[in-house]
């Protein structure tokens, strides 16, 4: 106990949240954390395809307040869904570059090697909304009904009537 009373780690639980913030106040940390000159950076960020992760260091926040921060500001969640679709745009034009042979070059004239299977795989999960999904959903507007009998154990559907 001494030892507890010098390092001042009596009393109470440790890791126990702050009881002065209830409900609705922890929501509001986030706008707190960041200012109006992070909004600006983010933005910039966002435009130059840095990824959630890489913003919230260079931030110093946890990925989590950015993006909660991101969702809550509507000028920042529409940049974020523009990033999206620009990267997409992009994926795209280099993969029909790759597809029809055009050999893209940089400022020095050497190829650009685009490499299509990490495309594709960019495209499968990003580009879902244009189609980009090996996945097919069917849906079904009227499901089966079926009537379970006890006497023989079988299954049969119902019928309608």
């Amino acid at each position: 106990m001494p030892a507890a009373k010098a390092k001042k780690k009596v009393g109470g639980q440790p890791g126990k949240r702050n009881p002065q913030m209830r409900g609705n106040q922890r929501k509001d940390r986030t706008a707190k954390v960041l200012s109006e000159a992070d909004h600006k950076k983010i933005i910039g960020e966002l435009r130059r395809f840095s990824p959630l992760c890489s913003i919230a260091q260079k931030l110093n926040v946890s990925r989590h307040t950015l993006e909660r921060y991101v969702h809550s500001v509507p000028e920042l969640e529409q940049e974020y869904i523009d990033k999206d679709e620009s990267m997409v745009d992009l994926i795209e034009r280099s993969m029909f570059d790759a597809a029809i042979g055009n050999v893209r070059r940089d400022e020095k004239g050497r190829p650009i090697l685009i490499n299509v299977n990490s495309g594709a795989f960019f495209l499968e999960r990003k580009g879902k909304q244009r189609g980009y999904s090996q996945h097919v959903e069917v849906t079904h507007e009227e499901v089966p009904s079926f009537t379970f009998s006890r006497r023989d154990s079988s299954v049969r559907p119902d019928r309608k009537q």
